[in-house]
């Protein structure tokens, strides 16, 4: 339980200490099933309990932070597996009404608490969460806004990339091969499309372009895990089949005779995850010679991984 206390003026005046009770707030931990959820999502064989996990510490967020009211972190740890997972919430202060909320949950696998960034360059900077599980980039953006609520009416809303901010088939598909994990080929359709309208003069609302510099947040960290000299075989060819580049891929593992050994984890481990960048491109990328590798390189993931194409997901939405 967290009590909020407010000093007495009339007591300080007199040389006295006194608080006087304001709020009450009595928190639960956020469920296991949210707290691993990075780990597990897309894995059917792992599952979590709804059981509340413990919030140790408090803290409040200092440096570049939202104008308004103060902003604090309730953090905890968890071990799953060999992963130490960080995870917590974050409440809002909001001095005019004395109020003490909870705004929002987070879990992060890298252990990284969330910051404040200007991420988009508006008014206010953004709450950056990082998700990231092993090389595969993962990061949820919240930005400030408002809400119908006379106690606090500040709130914090993720990013969306479901809903597109244009109704045009070329964003619509941009925002197909973020939600895939084709970052950079997302961003390769998605930025000339901003280009191309703001210089014609043509609208390009703000959730327009901070869906593009989320999806630029995760391309540019993809490239440079697949432009960096692996010295293990396997992860250069992970990072390669998780970027989308399957001609670099396919080189990678035609040039030996058989699989390395630490590529078996990430394929057997979650095949759905590769598989949905297959057919994502297959169906959104569909030049000759991408078609041609990914139709090569889906049967050899479907053939190591030890699942049937017919048991993979067919659609992407």
């Amino acid at each position: 339980m967290l009590r909020l206390y407010q000093p007495d003026a009339a007591a300080e005046q007199i040389g006295k200490v006194l608080y006087h009770l304001q709020r009450e707030l009595t928190l639960e931990g956020p469920p296991e099933s949210l707290v691993i959820a990075p780990l597990v999502e897309g894995n059917p064989r792992l599952a979590a309990s709804n059981r509340p996990l413990p919030l140790t510490s408090l803290q409040r967020f200092r440096g570049l932070t939202p104008r308004s009211g103060l902003w604090f972190n309730l953090v905890g740890e968890y071990t799953f597996g060999d992963a130490t997972v960080r995870y917590g919430q974050v409440l809002h202060f909001n001095p005019a009404r004395l109020y003490l909320g909870l705004s929002e949950q987070w879990s992060s696998p890298s252990g990284k608490l969330p910051e404040w960034q200007p991420f988009t360059g508006g008014g206010d900077p953004e709450l950056v969460v990082d998700r990231t599980v092993g090389l595969e980039p993962n990061y949820e953006i919240y930005r400030i806004t408002s809400r119908h609520f006379l106690l606090d009416p500040t709130h914090l809303e993720p990013l969306s990339l479901v809903e597109p901010a244009l109704e045009l088939t070329a964003y619509r598909e941009a925002l197909l091969l973020a939600r895939s994990g084709l970052w950079s080929a997302a961003y390769a359709r998605l930025e000339p499309l901003a280009r191309q309208r703001q210089q014609a003069g043509q609208s390009w609302p703000e959730d327009a372009q901070a869906q593009l510099d989320t999806i630029a947040l995760h391309a540019r960290q993809m490239k440079a895990q697949a432009d960096t000299n692996w010295a293990s075989p396997g992860q250069a060819t992970i990072v390669a089949l998780l970027d989308g580049r399957w001609s670099q891929a396919l080189q990678q593992v035609e040039a030996i005779n058989s699989w390395p050994e630490d590529i078996f984890p990430a394929i057997t481990g979650n095949p759905v995850r590769l598989w949905r960048r297959v057919e994502t491109s297959l169906r959104f990328l569909p030049e000759e010679k991408s078609r041609g590798f990914g139709l090569r390189l889906s049967w050899r993931l479907a053939t190591i991984a030890i699942v049937p194409i017919s048991g993979l997901p067919k659609t992407v939405t």
